[in-house]
């Protein structure tokens, strides 16, 4: 059964992610065409600042549709949960012979798949928005810059292993991260939503806020804690970080599933 809800909801949120993502990666492509060609205009008019007063405007309008368009597949997601729970098609969902636990697992699986995919389409319009008309335009400039990265962060920088490590534990991490925060957003709506009986998603924006602030000044707090040991090692203190990164999203995740699911099993009444 849990397959049969998971592909359900997979369905019911790609009829509106699949066209703001596709429409995304347009855009992108076409921000990519203004920036090589203000690049071009700008060594024709010997100014950078003439060709981005020409041509400017319309690549920040196009960085800003893509940002919008993904903002809107997260707005899609929260919806998708608090439209089946408590809308009048709660009503329909709750009287389905399934276990809350299966019914909240669903949402946090099928959430947290277009997330992550949300967050690759990201990563692939940021590159091609940005990057891709700099290595078409001139290779050198991408060189340059990770130059001087690498001149800004000395010797971590400078050690390749160690680079390959963050890029593998950021990429787990934000896989992770996306799964943690899709138990948030649908902790902060089900709290403002069993708690309260009158604006129940704004109060659910502000808990989310709130959790969300409330995590960061733990990790930060946490992380300051280890670099305290004064660890000289930067692959230890690395791994350190990793972990207790891992653990803080862990806890967080744990302990807002937990708070969802007694919520839905014990307070959720939609007479």
């Amino acid at each position: 059964m849990l397959k049969c809800l998971i592909k359900y909801d997979m369905k019911a949120i790609s009829r509106f992610a699949i066209p703001m993502l596709i429409a995304a990666g347009g855009a992108s492509f076409l921000c990519c065409a203004v920036l090589y060609f203000t690049l071009g205009l700008a060594e024709e008019l010997t100014s950078v600042l003439n060709a981005i007063m020409i041509t400017g405007s319309l690549y920040m309008i196009g960085v800003t549709v893509i940002g919008v368009m993904l903002f809107l597949v997260t707005v899609v997601i929260a919806l998708r949960y608090y439209r089946s729970v408590f809308s009048n098609e709660g009503y329909l969902n709750m009287s389905i012979p399934v276990s809350r636990r299966a019914f909240l697992n669903s949402k946090i699986i099928s959430s947290s798949i277009w997330a992550v995919i949300t967050a690759v389409v990201a990563a692939a319009s940021a590159f091609v928005s940005l990057f891709l008309p700099l290595l078409l335009y001139d290779a050198s400039i991408i060189h340059d810059a990770l130059e001087f990265v690498k001149g800004n962060l000395g010797a971590v920088a400078a050690d390749r292993s160690l680079n390959v490590m963050v890029i593998l534990f950021k990429m787990v991490a934000s896989v992770l991260n996306a799964a943690k925060d899709v138990a948030v957003i649908i902790a902060s709506i089900t709290l403002g939503s069993v708690l309260l009986r009158r604006a129940k998603l704004v109060i659910s924006a502000v808990i989310y806020y709130i959790i969300s602030f409330s995590e960061e000044l733990f990790a930060d707090n946490v992380k300051m804690l280890v670099h305290t040991f004064g660890i000289e090692s930067p692959m230890v203190t690395l791994l350190l970080d990793f972990i207790f990164e891992i653990l803080v999203m862990f806890l967080v995740f744990a302990l807002m599933y937990c708070v969802t699911l007694y919520l839905l099993e014990k307070r959720l009444n939609l007479e």
